[in-house]
């Protein structure tokens, strides 16, 4: 119902589930680190293995435009990649757990698991407005990095020796053809 009277707080309430005013300032705030990690991503390398964007929806232009400083850009914490099965677990559903170790898999598959609440069976979808279930918002939980990455240490010595190797980072190559 954009365009009718109170088209912003009915946005705002909705899909942010009542937000005051501080509260819209620092989703665009959060917004626009966003895209300050993605410019920085293209022209400087990842300025941040840790940063994400903690909701579902974007704010509105408006506000977004009202928290840019560039007298005071964002400052990002380095952190440190993800290895592999770090990655995946962080983005895999549960039905793709066969991707990994057994041990790995059932953290996604165990309802009984420290982090079973990272992957849940029954979760909302928002389609917004569109036509198809495909194009909908899907609202599941944001992964906590700290709880992941403790549980899967717990499992790191059932890893077998491929396995291990699997899971590390390897050297970085750059193929060109002869025409580069």
């Amino acid at each position: 119902m954009l365009g009718v009277p109170g088209w912003k707080e009915r946005y705002y309430n909705t899909k942010f589930e009542g937000l005051d005013d501080e509260g819209r300032r620092h989703v665009a705030q959060s917004y626009v680190e966003g895209l300050a990690w993605v410019m920085k991503y293209y022209y400087e390398g990842c300025p941040s293995w840790k940063w994400f964007y903690p909701y579902h929806y974007a704010p509105f232009a408006a506000d977004i435009a009202a928290a840019i400083d560039v007298e005071s850009p964002p400052a990002f914490e380095l952190g440190t990649p993800f290895r592999p099965f770090q990655q995946l677990m962080g983005v895999l559903p549960p039905r793709s757990s066969p991707a990994l170790p057994v041990a790995l898999a059932e953290l996604m598959t165990d309802p009984a698991s420290e982090i079973a609440d990272f992957y849940p069976t029954d979760f909302a979808i928002d389609v917004n407005g569109k036509k198809f279930a495909w194009q909908a918002v899907v609202l599941l939980p944001f992964i906590d990095e700290t709880r992941l990455l403790d549980a899967i240490s717990d499992h790191d010595g059932s890893l077998t020796a491929d396995e291990r190797r699997r899971n590390s980072h390897g050297p970085a190559y750059l193929f060109l053809s002869d025409a580069s």
